[in-house]
């Protein structure tokens, strides 16, 4: 069962570490990735200030489906290339946008947000698997203790879930 750790207002090394072991505890306790994605989004949209959304989006057929997610209704499918999601699926790599209006192609689900970071999951074969999507209502919200935080948490998910047992 879950119960909330205040990990503490600064996110710093140690909060993201604090945060890392929580994502790797319940991927432990729900292998499968679509619990495990519903629950980590609920774990970090808990943890984190200043986000009004948090989920995933979940590659099939080569473009991306959402995945659980805490926050407004989104957009459904996003191809590579496509915003800032496709963008980061296209570099494999984590990207943060400090103001999403000046990001050329960049989706807008919620006309609240103004900053984003996006995190690919990607197995040690390369193969890409989801993202992880934050939205904040802040611009230059995501420093980098988030990217970095991010990366490993990314990371961690690779690692510890059964992406072969993923079925949409």
């Amino acid at each position: 069962m879950y119960e909330k750790k205040q990990l503490g207002v600064l996110e710093d090394a140690l909060f993201f570490e604090s945060l890392n072991s929580m994502v790797e505890e319940s991927c432990r306790y729900s292998p499968h990735p679509i619990s495990a994605m519903a629950n980590i989004s609920a774990l970090i949209h808990d943890q984190m200030t200043d986000l009004n959304w948090v989920g995933f989006y979940i590659f099939h057929d080569d473009r991306f489906i959402v995945g659980p997610f805490q926050g407004k209704p989104a957009r459904t499918e996003i191809k590579i290339g496509q915003g800032v999601c496709g963008h980061a699926a296209e570099l494999k790599k984590v990207v943060v946008v400090d103001d999403v209006d000046a990001f050329e192609g960049h989706i807008a689900c919620d006309a609240e947000s103004k900053s984003e970071l996006v995190a690919p999951i990607i197995s040690h074969t390369s193969r890409l698997h989801a993202l992880i999507d934050l939205d904040s209502p802040s611009y230059k919200r995501f420093g980098p203790e988030c990217q970095k935080g991010f990366e490993q948490i990314a990371s961690t998910m690779s690692r510890n879930l059964d992406w072969n047992n993923l079925s949409l």
